[in-house]
């Protein structure tokens, strides 16, 4: 079996990620496989009104970030790329702004003349048009700012998923994983632009063809009548329950708990500690009783109850990570401690509950090996100095 369904992006706001609700990572996790990295998120950034894609064309063409003052701000939290650099540290921009008051952010194209429109209309069609619709481009001018924000994109792109080896194996015979399906390449935690492609096509062929190495020397392995009745009965259990809770008021309130910045952007053990109770009744208490009027809504039911699971086994490998590194930035653990967390946290489930432990990384392996010390991170040494953190959320 090759699991191959995307990753968890919480239906979140931005371009083609309503379908990525983390089935494969629920399936492998039901089945005993192992999942690692689930604390490291993709952030992305997006028009506040409508998602969108493409924003890299537009800050080459000299789009830049601005506040509510109307002033640049990239070059505060970092010197040397500014408006060119990472997402992680775009969004942990945006999330400093906000809580120094600076509120609403805006992408500014006030700079744009007519080849950079042009520029924009014949690299990305349908942003334009979009932005047509939306009233932002009149008779082939730009408005001069745009509300934009930053994304919580799960694990799109690259973050947590399936643990995989070089040939795309679980720890579970027969079962592989690719694309983002699994916990990403060997890229760091930072990820790095369009990727997710050829690593998709990459790891499709290599899981495809151990896949079918695998299976030349096993026997035919069925399910029983009784598991496929069993498995059946469970699926269809909401389309038999009548007084339950709708699929999308239980997606709404996994958002709720989710994408406030202060929870996936800047995080505090208080803070994570109370999303995962809240979450957990949602689990106990909600996705028994979800209901389905027709097929439609048995699927939506069922990417409900996977938004629980996986917003659960991030909560607690955030929780578990007790340092600050790449896009898990912790304000009371700002620093990168390569003392004690060259590791990997692995999560499995053990009769229907989530276990944590962690994996030592085998640095001595690497032909570059990190330095065991601890290091300033430097998004939240910035954020740090510019007083941004907060202990108790709202």
């Amino acid at each position: 079996t090759i699991l191959a369904t995307g990753a968890q992006a919480f239906k979140s706001h931005y371009a083609y990620q309503k379908m990525a609700t983390g089935d494969a990572h629920v399936m492998g996790l039901r089945a005993g496989a192992e999942l690692t990295n689930y604390e490291f998120t993709c952030h992305h950034l997006s028009c506040a009104d409508f998602d969108t894609t493409g924003m890299n064309v537009l800050q080459g063409l000299g789009a830049t970030f601005i506040n509510s003052k109307g002033e640049p701000y990239m070059k505060k939290y970092d010197p040397e790329y500014a408006d060119h650099s990472t997402m992680n540290r775009l969004s942990a921009g945006m999330a400093c702004e906000v809580m120094l008051g600076n509120a609403p952010l805006y992408f500014d194209f006030s700079h744009f003349d007519e080849k950079s429109l042009a520029y924009f209309k014949n690299t990305l069609p349908i942003m334009y048009r979009a932005f047509e619709r939306a009233g932002y481009i009149n008779n082939g001018t730009i408005k001069d700012r745009v509300e934009w924000v930053s994304v919580n994109m799960g694990n799109v792109g690259y973050g947590g998923g399936l643990k995989i080896n070089t040939f795309c194996e679980t720890n579970l015979n027969g079962l592989f994983a690719a694309g983002d399906a699994t916990c990403g390449p060997a890229s760091g935690v930072e990820g790095f632009c369009a990727y997710a492609i050829p690593f998709a096509t990459t790891s499709g062929a290599i899981s495809g063809i151990a896949a079918s190495e695998y299976i030349k020397g096993t026997e035919d392995i069925s399910p029983s009548p009784q598991e496929v009745r069993a498995f059946e009965q469970a699926l269809h259990r909401p389309l038999k329950t009548v007084d339950g809770v709708e699929p999308d008021y239980l997606m709404l309130k996994v958002q709720e708990l989710l994408f406030p910045m202060d929870i996936y952007l800047i995080r505090h053990r208080e803070r994570l500690q109370q999303a995962l109770a809240k979450l957990c009744e949602l689990r106990d208490e909600f996705v028994p009783f979800l209901k389905a009027y027709d097929p439609h809504y048995l699927r939506m039911a069922i990417e409900a109850s996977n938004m629980v699971t996986c917003g659960e086994l991030f909560l607690r490998a955030a929780i578990t990570r007790t340092e600050s590194r790449g896009s898990h930035l912790r304000e009371d653990h700002p620093a990168i401690d390569n003392i004690n967390w060259l590791k990997w946290i692995v999560l499995t489930e053990d009769h229907g509950n989530i276990t944590v432990s962690t994996e030592e990384i085998p640095i001595e392996t690497y032909p570059m090996k990190p330095e065991g010390k601890k290091y300033a991170h430097p998004v939240t040494q910035v954020m740090r100095g510019l007083k941004c953190f907060t202990v108790n959320r709202n």
